[in-house]
């Protein structure tokens, strides 16, 4: 079951979007120093193989995390209208 309910008056659509913003850019800075990691040769070779493949999982989980947030700022965009 779903339920739709008018979300203008109720959201501060421009202060959502912001913080989603907000939230995209330290995921962003998240993701670019963990592939900075898995890109260094010297760490894939030396760090044990748990580590690796613990930063990968991280990866994995930020690029879905940035994923979705993408997505939740574009409806946001879509219901706040132009």
């Amino acid at each position: 079951t779903e339920v739709h309910m008018p979300l203008k008056g109720l959201v501060n659509f421009d202060k959502e979007i912001q913080r989603l913003t907000k939230e995209l850019q330290g995921l962003d800075r998240e993701l670019t120093a963990t592939l900075k990691k898995l890109s260094n040769e010297a760490f894939i070779r030396k760090a044990p193989p748990e580590v690796v493949d613990k930063a990968k999982v991280k990866q994995e989980e930020l690029e879905h995390k940035k994923r979705k947030l993408k997505a939740g700022m574009q409806r946001i965009q879509e219901f706040s209208g132009p």
